[in-house]
């Protein structure tokens, strides 16, 4: 989980969303004002999902969350019912979440349970992006039958038709975090 420009690290996500209790109080501002963010994030491992929750009570302004999963899940044989067990709404997907993209979709249980939690609970939803590869109509259907909370929301597909040279220079092109 981290920014990268031409293969060198610029930000390890997990140092900011793990340790984010020391910005609390005066030092929280640019967490509190942060409303777009778009990180690297295995949806499958425990951690960074915690990590991302806390990121949650935190960043009361985040109105659009971009995430990158990664190429290879490593841990497809252990089960992980995170999301399944999240049953608090954090206001910031509840009143403040607008856009969601999720880049390279591979209809793991912990992706779906994700988007599920995320249509279900984000009741200002205008649109969710999945970017994932042709052939996954199942994984498609099961998204779309989702009840969702937001009567705006737009959930699109989109599929990869480019190599990966060209997707590694559209994400090192991506703007990573603005504020209000």
């Amino acid at each position: 989980m981290l920014a990268s420009t031409v293969g060198r690290p610029v930000l390890q996500a997990s140092h900011l969303l793990g340790g984010y209790q020391r910005y609390w109080g005066e030092r929280s501002n640019f967490l509190q004002t942060l409303s777009k963010i778009s990180i690297d994030l295995d949806l499958n491992d425990i951690r960074q999902c915690v990590h991302l929750i806390c990121f949650y009570s935190v960043c009361t302004r985040l109105e659009t969350l971009e995430i990158t999963l990664p190429a290879i899940i490593e841990r497809l044989n252990k089960v992980n019912p995170f999301w399944e067990n999240q049953r608090y709404a954090y206001d910031c997907v509840e009143k403040q979440l607008k856009f969601v993209s999720l880049r390279g979709f591979k209809g793991s249980d912990q992706e779906f349970q994700f988007l599920r939690h995320i249509i279900r609970n984000g009741k200002k939803l205008e649109k969710v992006t999945i970017i994932c590869c042709q052939g996954m109509e199942f994984e498609i259907e099961r998204v779309l039958t989702v009840k969702n909370a937001s009567p705006e929301l737009r959930i699109v597909f989109k599929f990869q038709t480019h190599d990966a040279d060209q997707e590694l220079q559209e994400l090192q092109e991506r703007n990573l975090l603005s504020y209000k």
